[in-house]
């Protein structure tokens, strides 16, 4: 799947997942810019990353439409998602 930030089609990396990691569909108001990004769109337009996760690149399924599988995908988090201490909810 490639990214999804527009005019770009490098190969995403990163899946948009709210605070418990479950990604967000596409009819959902956050996904309004995209669910899945690249490495260096990941994080742009105030999307955010668990300092944690990024560490340790925890990561997330997300079935690839095309490819008709599942795939683990890096974390992106929608801006305001993470905790005061920008952490998901496996590391508060």
């Amino acid at each position: 799947m490639e990214c999804e930030y527009p005019g770009c089609s490098i190969k995403a990396t990163h899946v948009l997942v709210d605070y418990y990691h479950t990604p967000i569909e596409d009819d959902d108001e956050r996904s309004d810019d995209g669910r899945y990004f690249c490495a260096h769109h990941a994080f742009a337009d105030g999307r955010e990353s668990c300092h944690i996760c990024a560490s340790y690149e925890v990561r997330t399924k997300a079935y690839d439409e095309v490819a008709e599988t599942d795939v683990e995908m890096l974390r992106t988090y929608p801006e305001g998602t993470l905790d005061s201490d920008n952490c998901c909810s496996d590391h508060p």
